[in-house]
């Protein structure tokens, strides 16, 4: 694999993240390029369920980018708002769900490197994105927890220039996380 595709898909992830925690809509662009990109990388790992994360990503952010353009009030501004409940509890029930049934998938039909370690982190961070594209503040409690899986996950099997990007980006989360927070609390 070239480590200059993983490198530049990277850095295309860490600026699309850093929009996105700054509530700018030029972070769509990034993220369609940096999904495109590490749809290869991770083939060629051998991460399928993150390979298969992908596609979704590219289109929860054509969704967002939709969405987000949808909502921008007169000043420009992106606007935030909480889960409920029970958003939360589905949540975390579908991620699960989804978890267990790619895993025993990947570990059945393929010679996935790390099946269930792969796929958990697939479908939290399928679920952070849901919630990213519908403007929610807890999708960067969701990105967090993503980030600090990614880290072992990916360093797991090689991947230094990512696993390194998702150190960086559980800080770039934790800042998300709270600026999202000050913006729905009518602080930002």
């Amino acid at each position: 694999m070239s480590w200059q595709l993983e490198a530049l898909a990277s850095a295309l992830l860490l600026t699309n993240v850093w929009l996105v925690a700054r509530r700018s809509l030029w972070n769509y662009a990034f993220g369609i390029a940096a999904v495109c990109l590490y749809a290869a990388v991770f083939w060629q790992a051998h991460l399928y369920a993150a390979f298969g994360l992908q596609f979704l990503f590219l289109a929860l952010n054509l969704y967002g980018l939709i969405n987000w353009r949808r909502s921008m009030e007169a000043s420009g501004e992106v606007p935030v708002l909480r889960m409920t409940r029970r958003d939360r509890w589905l949540t975390l029930a579908g991620a699960v769900k989804l978890a267990l049934l790619v895993g025993a998938l990947l570990h059945l039909t393929t010679d996935a490197a790390v099946p269930f370690a792969d796929s958990a982190n697939t479908a939290l961070a399928l679920a952070a994105q849901f919630w990213q594209a519908r403007r929610r503040v807890e999708t960067w409690a969701l990105w967090c927890l993503v980030n600090l899986v990614s880290v072992g996950l990916y360093a797991s099997q090689g991947l230094w220039f990512t696993s390194a990007v998702y150190a960086v980006l559980l800080g770039v989360a934790l800042y998300g996380w709270r600026a999202w927070g000050r913006a729905e609390r009518g602080m930002a």
